[in-house]
């Protein structure tokens, strides 16, 4: 028997939940006040649902605060990651990063056995800048945020005209040029999104029509088209989402770039420049250049080979990755694997408080540093495929690509971009 992947998505191992709904959309041109909680070592994406766990008093009571409003609406502010402009300080604001995500609650539940305890299951909506904090006399933060969006630049095939000499010249292009993609590309699209690929060489003609009426060749215009840019980041997404179907993806290209990062281990730094870039041509283009050259994952300590990208797979509907909490109410970004490399587990299996129902949690460990890596998980029953499984967590993992175009400048010969 399949495993129903639609399970994890419900975060049933928090209990019986209340759903409500709140405020999915804020003006963006209008600043704005709103009760700001910080969490460590996780950096919200607009469109990703995880949960939370929170015990201190503090913040207990900020969020019922927020469940009593009719927006459900507060903010979540990463602290500063080790590499991102941080400075060893004592001052906890200073700490905190000035860049975070509204999050509305959908699911509410609280405990008082054995202690105070307040779980949300809740959706990243729209990114904000801190303009200025604001403390309250029952020591919560408020904070006056300006909403950020994207950019949408004017596209320049909708826009450009052309005689019918030059549509002449256009048809008489080759295919990889008018297109953009390889043979594996266009193999890879007709099998699995023939709909995107229509599209997309219908939309190149019109970009290829427009190259001919202006100096630039075609290729320029390709690296600012939203539409090509999405159709090739799908293309290398399907490499770690191997189910991945057009249909499960935004059509919008923010939303989408949102979407792909975050499905993927990527470090918290990383993750806060690619959402503070205002524009979703750049966001893509940086996906693109990651993704095509991401292959391998490594331990975050001691950089030991842990798996390689043919062996991630999907267990939630909602992805290859997806974020749960754990009893101490740390949230764990969560990647799972069919096979795992030098790795040794720890203790015994557990189905307590199990983020995938139906199978038990055994700790492992890096084989090369000792670090906490994340679990091995076995089903409970000979029924469900698979019968076990891996499960990282993201904080464990990084990953180096070399940068060809340093090292190739001369600037270097050791560059990387750690992902």
């Amino acid at each position: 028997m399949t495993y129903d992947v639609s399970l994890p998505t419900s975060h049933s191992y928090l209990g019986e939940m209340e759903e409500c709904s709140g405020l999915t959309y804020q003006e963006a041109a209008k600043n704005q006040q709103i009760p700001i909680l910080s969490i460590d070592d996780f950096v919200p994406v607009p469109g990703q649902t995880f949960a939370l766990r929170v015990t201190d008093m503090r913040d207990t009571s900020l969020l019922h605060k927020v469940f009593d409003t009719p927006s459900k609406t507060f903010g979540l502010l990463p602290l500063r990651a080790e590499r991102f402009d941080f400075e060893e300080t004592m001052d906890f604001d200073k700490q905190r990063c000035d860049f975070g995500c509204t999050v509305e609650i959908r699911m509410w539940n609280e405990q008082t056995d054995p202690f105070s305890q307040v779980q949300i299951v809740a959706i990243a909506r729209n990114r904000f800048e801190v303009i200025e904090r604001h403390a309250q006399i029952d020591g919560t933060l408020k904070a006056t945020v300006h909403i950020v969006t994207d950019s949408q630049l004017p596209s320049v095939s909708d826009n450009v005209g052309c005689s019918r000499n030059l549509c002449n010249n256009a048809n008489k292009s080759k295919t990889a040029c008018l297109n953009g993609l390889n043979r594996e590309q266009e193999v890879f699209l007709e099998e699995r999104a023939p709909d995107m690929l229509i599209r997309h060489k219908e939309k190149c003609r019109r970009t290829q029509m427009a190259a001919y009426s202006t100096s630039w060749p075609p290729w320029v215009y390709r690296q600012y088209d939203v539409h090509y840019l999405r159709v090739v980041v799908f293309e290398q997404m399907s490499k770690w989402h191997g189910k991945l179907q057009p249909q499960q993806c935004p059509q919008d290209p923010t939303e989408f770039s949102f979407y792909v990062i975050a499905r993927l281990p990527l470090s918290n730094d990383l993750k806060l420049r690619l959402i503070r870039l205002r524009s979703p041509e750049q966001r893509l283009r940086c996906l693109y250049g990651i993704l095509s050259k991401w292959t391998t994952l490594n331990c975050s300590n001691c950089s030991r080979l842990v798996a390689h990208r043919k062996d991630v797979f999907s267990m939630s509907a909602s992805g290859p990755m997806a974020a749960y909490v754990n009893p101490g109410g740390i949230v764990h970004e969560t990647l799972t694997l069919h096979k795992a490399h030098s790795l040794f587990l720890a203790g015994v299996p557990s189905e307590q408080d199990s983020w995938f129902p139906g199978y038990k949690w055994t700790i492992c460990h890096c084989r090369g540093c000792s670090r906490h890596m994340g679990w091995k998980f076995t089903a409970t029953t000979p029924d469900y495929k698979p019968q076990s499984f891996w499960g990282l967590t993201r904080s464990a993992l990084q990953s180096k690509i070399e940068d060809h175009d340093l090292a190739s400048s001369g600037v270097g010969v050791n560059r990387f971009l750690i992902i």
